[in-house]
């Protein structure tokens, strides 16, 4: 299990790196806890416009650690207008 939960966060630090590299400016989170078949959430953060470019580049590589590790992580991009928006709807309802 610990064998498992290290190979997940070296998969996750790679897909962070390539996101990194397309976009320097984007902000990278991890959520390692196990929902239902997936195993691991990235969550990127990006600047408007670059959602796409993003994760055309991710979604392949995450497929290919699928395939090769057994590992299913889920990507969440966001451009920053979408997070401000959700921020803003909360303090509203709170």
């Amino acid at each position: 299990m610990k064998q498992r939960r290290r190979l997940l966060r070296q998969r996750l630090e790679e897909l962070a790196k390539v996101a990194k590299r397309i976009c320097p400016e984007a902000e990278i989170s991890f959520d390692l806890n196990r929902v239902e078949e997936i195993d691991a959430w990235l969550q990127v953060i990006v600047p408007d416009g670059k959602e796409e470019e993003v994760h055309d580049a991710l979604r392949p590589l995450s497929e290919a650690i699928y395939e090769r590790d057994n590992l299913w992580i889920g990507l969440r991009i966001l451009e920053r207008s979408e997070v401000k928006e959700f921020e803003l709807a909360g303090k509203e309802r709170g």
